[in-house]
């Protein structure tokens, strides 16, 4: 009878087929294996390039502002210094101007005191007033000038006052009148001594 041969190969098949399932099933390990360390690169390779990306983008927001900053910092640069130019011209102009002017009105107040005989005090106080106004704007930022500016102005508030004092405006007129005396300047001499008589007369000299 044939039967007991094919049974002693039959172990042997079983066998070869059961080694066949397990290198089979070591492959399908081994691939999943490498499908998951092949995922994870490129997870991992993914997560780096965007970090990368976030980067580069935060680089350029910083350049941007950097240079957004630095034009508005320029723009505002150039603005102030056209403004502080401008103010410049302006009072160099300013300046000139009055300072121009003063010739002009030297020769209008003499002929206003001369008008009266050189008599200051027969000047009327509104008068009066008008001109020292005109000579305190005039005379400022002249060098030289401060004394007699501060003169003009002490005789202005004495002749402001509710009740004029003669006495204290004489001094004022006085002392206002020694100061032109030492610039020392002929065509100012009719001045100063009008000044000087004026103060005299009322503080009772």
């Amino acid at each position: 009878m044939q039967i007991k041969p094919i049974l002693l190969f039959l172990p042997l098949a079983l066998a070869f087929t059961a080694c066949g399932d397990t290198k089979s099933g070591e492959r399908m390990e081994d691939d999943v294996e490498n499908a998951a360390d092949n995922a994870g690169d490129a997870i991992e390779r993914g997560v780096d390039n965007a970090g990368d990306a976030m980067e580069r983008a935060g680089n350029d927001v910083e350049n941007a502002a950097n240079r957004v900053g630095n034009d508005v910092e320029n723009a505002a640069n150039r603005v102030g210094n056209n403004v502080e130019d401008a103010g410049g011209h302006v009072g160099h102009n300013t300046g000139s101007n009055r300072r121009n002017d003063a010739m002009p009105y030297l020769d209008q107040t003499i002929k206003a005191v001369s008008s009266n005989r050189n008599d200051m005090t027969s000047i009327p106080v509104a008068t009066a007033l008008t001109y020292i106004d005109g000579w305190i704007e005039r005379l400022d930022g002249v060098d030289g000038m401060y004394e007699i500016r501060e003169g003009l102005k002490e005789l202005k508030e004495e002749l402001t006052e509710e009740t004029i004092k003669s006495k204290a405006v004489g001094g004022a007129l006085n002392a206002l009148g020694e100061d032109v005396a030492e610039l020392k300047n002929p065509a100012l001499k009719s001045l100063s001594d009008a000044l000087k008589a004026a103060g005299k007369k009322l503080d009772g000299r």
